[in-house]
């Protein structure tokens, strides 16, 4: 049951790229649950750099649970979004 529990959301914005990784990493400290990035818009892009750097850091340590794609209404305006589910093999 832990395992689909949501550790951590980030939504990847303006700040550095390691940020986010560092995040992320924080987020696989504080249980077996998932850590999901967000992107929306413009930071769809910046959302799969941060699963990239990560990819690389972790190796075989990360599984990638679910990607799911879509599209939101945020104040009357309709915006794309990326949400990356993640879990650390431990």
């Amino acid at each position: 049951m832990s395992e689909n529990v949501v550790n951590k959301v980030i939504e990847v914005r303006r700040n550095s790229l390691d940020d986010y990784v560092v995040e992320a990493i924080v987020g696989f400290q504080e249980g077996p649950g998932l850590v999901v990035i967000r992107g929306r818009g413009p930071y769809i892009s910046k959302a799969v750099d941060v699963y990239n750097e990560l990819a690389q850091r972790l190796g075989d340590g990360l599984e990638l649970v679910k990607v799911e794609i879509g599209s939101e209404r945020v104040r009357g305006r309709i915006f794309s979004y990326i949400s990356i589910s993640l879990r650390k093999k431990f």
